[in-house]
């Protein structure tokens, strides 16, 4: 049995330096803040989960997924190891901070290996002389010059450079809350491999974290179950129609008739699929007669005034002698999700039900009616062709 009685997980999440509105931003499915929740609350040595913040709607997301929440505090001042000093010196004087060993887990960098967090503790609780760890990135091919030799060729320093990563950062209470902190104690250094080395911003890195956390296959700390890449190969691409092909809106007129807004660029989308071998069609529970309209427009397939989806689904590959596990479902709303395990990959538009997010493998940037078609097909395009990832950095 592992000892989890002294390792307490804090997450700073506050309005003052912008991490609380950060905390509210989505990842493939989930909350930001959720990764860093889930890296204490998976790790086997941490026994509690504090998220210190001072927005309550920050709050109610971190209680939701399983963290404590010692009412809302004021953001220290300074930032970095300093703010930390200072957010630790209140929680523990509150009695909020009931342990020996502090891990430090910002929610601007959620791509972490699933044990990470204990092989912190671990080497905190092997070397006592350390006073405190951090995790580093060593940039490749970038090495410190120290000298140059006598036959005028640059000798390398020693060592590669290192770069605090952000991840994590450990501290042993009695040497960094109970008296001065002085940066130049004895520190340890914890390696991450570049893979994992994604730093959110509100403007950056979103787009190839996204692809790491979905398509990498990275053995990475997440919030629910890992979600499922797209499959290698696609045979039909099944979409909802209201909030999937239209922005979920409607225009009634006096006499009832009704009228959706379509984006034009789905339906060349659905042509360019339809040309790469992938076929599409509509599985809707609308019965306005504007469904088969447009469906038939596109040249795809539809059934709707569909109350069961996930039997009408089954039903319907089965008489097409179509692989589950080679269909893609693209939905935004919880009657879509009994629909999610029964094939290959379950996408949803960007504005999507949370409850219908949290349950996807893939969550798109745009919204539905706004082109989210039209990037899906992209995506399954390049993917038949070998070219499904971005840049790194996003």
């Amino acid at each position: 049995m592992v000892d989890r009685s002294g390792v307490a997980a804090v997450i700073p999440a506050f309005r003052m330096d912008g991490t609380a509105s950060l905390s509210q931003e989505w990842l493939a499915g989930h909350p930001l803040i959720a990764y860093s929740i889930a890296a204490g609350r998976q790790a086997e040595t941490v026994s509690r989960v504090v998220v210190a913040t001072d927005d309550p709607q920050v709050a109610a997301l971190a209680a939701q997924y399983g963290a404590e929440v010692p009412g809302l505090l004021s953001a220290p001042a300074g930032d970095g190891h300093q703010a930390a000093h200072r957010l630790l010196d209140v929680l523990s004087a509150s009695g909020n901070l009931v342990a020996d060993l502090v891990v430090w887990l910002p929610v601007t960098a959620p791509l972490r290996p699933r044990d990470l967090v204990d092989q912190a503790v671990k080497q905190m609780r092997e070397n006592p002389a350390a006073a405190w760890l951090k995790t580093v990135l060593p940039p490749p091919g970038l090495q410190l010059v120290e000298r140059a030799g006598p036959d005028g060729w640059v000798i390398p320093h020693a060592r590669p450079a290192l770069f605090e990563s952000g991840h994590l950062s450990a501290y042993r209470v009695a040497r960094f809350v109970c008296q001065d902190f002085n940066l130049a104690e004895p520190a340890l250094a914890l390696a991450l491999a570049l893979e994992y080395s994604a730093a959110l911003t509100a403007r950056s890195g979103w787009e190839w974290a996204d692809w790491v956390v979905q398509q990498a296959r990275l053995d990475l700390v997440y919030p629910g179950m890992q979600p499922r890449p797209l499959p290698e190969k696609v045979a039909l691409l099944v979409m909802d129609f209201d909030g999937v092909l239209t922005d979920n809106r409607v225009w009634v007129d006096e006499a009832g008739r009704e009228q959706v807004a379509a984006y034009r660029s789905d339906s060349l989308g659905l042509h360019f699929l339809r040309r790469a071998g992938i076929e599409a069609a509509v599985l809707s529970k609308e019965t306005n007669p504007v469904v088969a309209a447009r469906c038939r427009k596109m040249k795809i397939q539809f059934l709707q005034g569909i109350d069961d989806k996930a039997a009408t689904l089954q039903t319907w590959l089965a008489e097409m002698k179509i692989d589950p596990r080679q269909v893609v479902f693209l939905g935004n709303d919880l009657n879509d999700t009994p629909c999610f395990p029964l094939v290959g990959c379950a996408v949803v538009v960007a504005d999507a039900e949370p409850g219908a997010r949290r349950l996807a493998d893939l969550v798109l940037s745009r919204r539905g009616g706004y082109g989210a078609v039209r990037e899906l097909c992209d995506l399954l395009i390049r993917r038949a062709s070998g070219q499904n990832s971005p840049a790194p950095g996003g």
